[in-house]
């Protein structure tokens, strides 16, 4: 490394290249709004001394991924493979729900909604006589 370098390494002036910039993986979904907001994050290495950095455009207080990110790559030089190929991230699936039984009135009900929804006049005919036979058998 070149005496100038080192001096500027030295005074933290450090000449950083990109090893990694990400766009879209990193969201946070705001529940009073609906939306959701996409965060870049960018890891960056001194071309001289390897001094790492790291940047991102989330000024909130804690996201924990982008955190996560952040300390892997400034106290251990490491890049998560998620981040580094995003199409072998798997998302994470939805626990399925217990089912529950609707009661016989609940059934009608949907029948019923479903009825008024339709735009097809034999489904609606259809739901209508299911409407009916279960509350005729509901006794």
């Amino acid at each position: 490394m070149k005496i100038k370098n080192k001096i500027l390494c030295n005074i933290g002036k450090h000449d950083y290249r990109s090893e990694l910039r990400t766009y879209d993986l990193f969201n946070t979904n705001w529940t009073n709004t609906g939306e959701t907001s996409f965060w870049q994050v960018h890891f960056l290495k001194c071309k001289h001394c390897g001094h790492r950095s790291f940047y991102t455009d989330h000024r909130g207080p804690v996201h924990g991924g982008i955190d996560k990110a952040k300390h892997y790559w400034l106290d251990d030089g490491y890049i998560l493979d998620q981040l580094r190929n995003p199409e072998k991230k798997t998302p994470k699936q939805p626990e399925p729900q217990p089912k529950t039984r609707l009661t016989t009135s609940e059934k009608i009900d949907n029948l019923l909604s479903k009825a008024l929804d339709t735009t097809s006049e034999n489904e609606a005919i259809n739901c209508l006589k299911m409407a009916r036979k279960a509350y005729h058998a509901k006794g």
